[in-house]
């Protein structure tokens, strides 16, 4: 199943994070269009009227490509070459060609995903048509897995249509029913990290907000130190209080080698590097920041971060 992350990286607003993130998940390229019969092919590639023999009976190349995508594995190939615009057995791969690949599989979910990823990033189904959350979800329907774990993907879908304003059945998706579809399928941790989008995103909930105190209280219950810590990184660089007072740099930096953050601690760091905010009673400095890179092994983010600098 797809990663939690669809929304913004968990940082997405933070300077230093935001950029590197925007570098690192950048929206595929377009695809190209559809090989269309007729064309000419290239030297070496089969045509798309051209035909096959196996054992005496002719076999068409549509037939041949349902079979080579019988398999999950098959279908991922051919969804990497579509993102990568790259042709596959001698034609250009459309959305179309991936949701026939994954259809054929009846044990997954990847067909449901796939138009999520369209449906998210405003990309034309086939090149003709806008994809719309309401066929994201009939996909995720068409054929309910055993383990029904449609339900939590249709939750977090919900979840990422209500966070970017995108409309479903002509509605807006309301933070309440993305918590009570949460509360349906069980999942605690997704819920406790909807509530924080909606707190640092002031969105109310049974028409209350939703207080920084709350989103802990969440944490704490599905035992998630690493989503504490983080967030308790953002009530520090937003100045959001917990239980009353503020939380400092030096506390966020100590639940940070508790869960042994190392990539979210140096990131910290370079944030209090920018935001002149002290650890220890001492000024972040760039050296500091780089050596903790460096330290962990973190060199791409050592890398971006003094491209920054500069």
């Amino acid at each position: 199943m797809e990663p939690d992350n669809h929304i913004e990286g968990k940082h997405g607003h933070l300077p230093f994070w935001g950029l590197f993130c925007k570098r690192q998940h950048q929206i595929p390229p377009h695809p190209k269009p559809a090989y269309r019969a007729g064309q000419q092919a290239s030297p070496g590639r089969v045509t798309g009227r051209s035909r096959s023999t196996f054992i005496g009976k002719r076999i068409s190349n549509h037939q041949l490509h349902r079979r080579r995508t019988s398999t999950p594995d098959d279908g991922q190939c051919i969804e990497d070459a579509f993102w990568k615009s790259k042709p596959l057995h001698g034609r250009q791969i459309t959305s179309g060609v991936v949701l026939r690949a994954y259809r054929n599989d009846r044990t997954s979910l990847r067909a449901g995903f796939f138009l999520q990823k369209l449906c998210l990033q405003n990309i034309l189904h086939d090149n003709k048509r806008k994809n719309y959350p309401g066929q994201v979800i009939q996909e995720f329907n068409r054929k309910p897995n055993r383990n029904n774990k449609q339900t939590l993907a249709i939750a977090r879908f919900k979840a990422d249509c209500c966070l970017r304003g995108l409309s479903l059945n002509g509605q807006q998706v309301s933070p309440d029913s993305v918590v009570k579809d949460y509360l349906a399928a069980k999942a605690t941790l997704e819920l406790a990290r909807f509530k924080e989008h909606c707190c640092l995103r002031s969105l109310p909930l049974n028409g209350q907000p939703v207080t920084p105190d709350a989103v802990v209280k969440g944490y704490q219950a599905t035992k998630a130190t690493l989503e504490l810590a983080r967030f308790k990184a953002e009530c520090c660089l937003r100045d959001l209080p917990l239980n009353g007072q503020l939380v400092t740099p030096d506390a966020v930096v100590k639940d940070y080698q508790a869960t042994a953050a190392t990539r979210e601690l140096a990131h910290f760091k370079a944030e209090c590097y920018q935001r002149a905010l002290a650890l220890n009673g001492q000024p972040v400095t760039p050296d500091t920041v780089i050596k903790e890179y460096e330290r962990c092994g973190w060199l791409r983010d050592r890398d971006f971060f003094i491209l920054i600098c500069h």
